[in-house]
This record gives structure tokens, C-alpha cells and sequence, in this order.
């Protein structure tokens, strides 16, 4: 196996999902969107779910932090990137971002009614990549629904409708039901996901990096950048850190973000606590001739 399919095997570990299970439908995937990000010239990051909570819907620890990572990393080798997302998820972005030192400017906010606005806006700029980290998509009805089922149409700015533009699309997701799983087909997805049948997310990426957490598909695309260019071996480094990125899930939390199983406002991300996490990133970071 090559490293970046190394790092691929790593991050797509069994959590109790079934999302291993799929890996065949993205094969290749992680290493064509790494080569992809690193000739870019700038990127459209687009993160945040909502997670239903008692008190509310709330931003969810998976998806923030795996983006600042991408964000920095890009930026730092001179390609433009930025979050978009909603006001919901805006503060735990920018949280996150924090972490690696940079400002809330790079967190854009998008209203339910305007995606097609900030599409069209994007791509004038100069944008011609969008990549989507855990992000809720539209089933076969138009509802975008979390891993129980969970109505969450309400609470979810339609992000998919980025689309509109012709951007080059990179889909992270761990569960069946964010942007990019259109790319399997739906009775595979229906038959190995629980719920699968009802979740499925039906809008398609050009490239699909699947993870049994989404934020290890993120680390794991930044991971394999490294692997094919040492000139991103540095800021990858710097990324990649365990304190860096405990920082970041530690401020996507006093930012409010909550566990998106456990729907606590505790330091973990899937139900998984930090030392989990971190021996994923230590994988990665070794595999990809960062340590």
C-alpha cells in the first residue's frame, strides 16, 4: 500500500457506523482530492451541523475542528481557503480557527435564503473549490436528517446549493447523510448504514474521502498533501500537532459545540474522548513522514 493509502486505512476505522464498509465507492478518492487542493488557488470550506440537543440545536465538535486544520495548512503555503457556514456554526469555526491563529475574518456566514447569493459571490472571487466537512445533505425527499433520523431541515442552511457554481467538489463524511455521499449508490447505502434507506444524502462530490470520524478525514487529507508535496510538509507538521488540535476541539467547546452522540458540551467528538483522537492523528502524522 502507498502512504496515503495507508493514512486512508487508518482513518477509516470501524466506529460502529458501517462507513468502512463503502470504501470501495471512494477508492482513490483521498489521494486525487489532496492532488487537487494542492494546485488550487482558492477554497471554499464548508462546515457545521446542527445537533439536536434539549436545550436546543446546537454546533457539533466534528467538522469545525478538522476544518481550522485544512484552513491553516492551505493558507500557509499561500492558497486561499475560508469557512463557509451558518450562524449557528459560526462561533465554533471561529473558535477553531483560533487555535491555529487565525482571525474570524475567515469565517463566512450564509443565511438560509442565501447560498445562491454566496455562490455566485465566490466564484466572481476567484473560488474554484468548494470542500465540504461534514455537512449535512438533502435525502431523496429534500430533508436533511442527522444519523437518527432526526429532522434537521429547519436548522440547516442548504449548503449543497453551492453547487450552482461549477466548483470542483471534495465531500468528508462519516455517516451516510453529509454532501457527498450521493456519490454511493443509495440501496448500498440503505443496505450497510443504519437508517441508511432514509438518511442517505443524494447530492454527489467530485471526490469522496469517507473516515469513521469526519475530522480524521480532514487530518487525513492534510496528511496525504504532505505526502505528495514536502513543500506542505511543514505547515502540514504544524497542523497536525496533538496540542494544536486538542486546542481547537478544547475552543470549539467553550464556544458551545456539543458531541454529536453524547449532545454533551464535553471535550469529545463521536463519542470518542480526546486520547482516541489523538492516536488517529498520531497515525497519520507518521505515516505521512511528518514525525
Amino acid at each position: 500500500m502507498t502512504p496515503v493509502e495507508l493514512i486512508e486505512s487508518v482513518v477509516l476505522r470501524d466506529c460502529g457506523r458501517g462507513i468502512e464498509l463503502l470504501a470501495a465507492y471512494a477508492q482513490g478518492d483521498l489521494a486525487r482530492a489532496a492532488l487537487h487542493l494542492r494546485s488550487a488557488s482558492s477554497v471554499v470550506v464548508a462546515t457545521g451541523v446542527a445537533v439536536p440537543t434539549p436545550q436546543g440545536p446546537a454546533a457539533e465538535t466534528d467538522g469545525p475542528v478538522g476544518a481550522a486544520a485544512v484552513v491553516s495548512v492551505l493558507n500557509s503555503v499561500g492558497i486561499h481557503a475560508a469557512i463557509v457556514t451558518d450562524q449557528l456554526n459560526a462561533s465554533v469555526c471561529a473558535a477553531s480557527l483560533s487555535a491555529y491563529g487565525l482571525s474570524d475574518n475567515l469565517v463566512q456566514v450564509v443565511s438560509q435564503d442565501g447560498v445562491p447569493r454566496k455562490a455566485a459571490e465566490l466564484w466572481a472571487n476567484g473560488a474554484r473549490t468548494v470542500l465540504f466537512i461534514e455537512r449535512l445533505g438533502p435525502n431523496t425527499a429534500h430533508r436533511y436528517l442527522s444519523m437518527g433520523g432526526v429532522d434537521l431541515s429547519t436548522f440547516t442552511v442548504p449548503l449543497d446549493g453551492l453547487l450552482t457554481q461549477p466548483f470542483y467538489s471534495i465531500g468528508i463524511g462519516d455517516g451516510g447523510n453529509e454532501i457527498g455521499m450521493g456519490r454511493i449508490p443509495h440501496a448500498v447505502v440503505a443496505e450497510t448504514i443504519d437508517r441508511g434507506d432514509e438518511i442517505h444524502c443524494s447530492t454527489a462530490t467530485d471526490e469522496l474521502v469517507l473516515a469513521g470520524v469526519s475530522n480524521w478525514g480532514a487530518w487525513a487529507l492534510v496528511g496525504a498533501m504532505a505526502v505528495q508535496d514536502h513543500n506542505f510538509a511543514g505547515a502540514a507538521t504544524q497542523a497536525l500537532a496533538v496540542d494544536r488540535c486538542e486546542t481547537a476541539l478544547e475552543r470549539a467547546v467553550h464556544a458551545g459545540a456539543v458531541d454529536g452522540v453524547t449532545k454533551k458540551n464535553v471535550e469529545s467528538v463521536d463519542g470518542f474522548d480526546r486520547p482516541i483522537h489523538s492516536a488517529v492523528l498520531v497515525a497519520v502524522v507518521a505515516l505521512a513522514g511528518l514525525s
